[in-house]
């Protein structure tokens, strides 16, 4: 069985915008994370750097000119770029031009919500990808923020932990994405949003859930 190093990771994360920088709240556990990230970091071009077994791999987040969504991945000691697309058109995933994802479906009506519920779901979606045995932490985690479209790379790093990041990437060739946007009841008020989601590896693993509050 193929040795997976142990990955050490130093989050850098970093988003520049012009010549400002803002520093994006991650909070991470062992079971669950919640990123509270309340921005557009495609339309504000930001950018983020982690530092994973002395790499370190820069995030660049923008919009294509047909207005979907595109991380470039910066491997700054090789020298060398991924791009990773979510095309809205077609809701298909692209790594460098090919096709690694899909979106595989939703449920537009929400569940019945209970008494003791606080919080209501409202709709659910699904996607499934795909990437090479053997690529990198970085590049898998860059995949799956592209097609979930509210975090980035080293926040999906932070969620899942370093070395399963690490394992999922070595040792698997993707997974499945569920994501369930909820909205937090109270005595018939509604005033807070947030996206659960979890990562099933082509192996079964779960991760999650970790949520994104809105």
């Amino acid at each position: 069985m193929k040795n997976i190093k142990k990955i050490v990771l130093t989050i850098l994360i970093i988003a520049i915008v012009s010549s400002n920088v803002l520093y994006l709240p991650v909070v991470a556990a062992n079971e669950k994370a919640v990123v509270n990230v309340n921005i557009d970091m495609y339309s504000q071009k930001l950018s983020e750097s982690v530092t994973i077994d002395g790499v370190t791999y820069v995030y660049e987040y923008s919009y294509t000119s047909d207005g979907n969504r595109s991380i470039s991945i910066t491997d700054t000691v090789n020298l060398t770029s991924d791009v990773v697309i979510y095309d809205e058109l077609s809701s298909t995933l692209l790594l460098n031009g090919e096709v690694i994802g899909r979106y595989v479906g939703s449920l537009s009506s929400p569940t019945t919500s209970t008494p003791n519920r606080s919080w209501r779901d409202l709709s659910y979606s699904t996607y499934y990808i795909s990437w090479a045995l053997g690529t990198t932490a970085a590049i898998a985690a860059g995949c799956i923020a592209a097609a979930l479209g509210f975090i980035g790379g080293p926040a999906v790093i932070i969620a899942i932990g370093a070395t399963a990041m690490g394992i999922l990437a070595a040792a698997t060739v993707g997974g499945t994405i569920h994501v369930t946007f909820q909205e937090y009841h109270l005595g018939g008020i509604y005033y807070q949003y947030r996206n659960a989601w979890s990562f099933t590896s082509s192996n079964g693993d779960y991760y999650g859930l970790y949520y994104h509050l809105i």
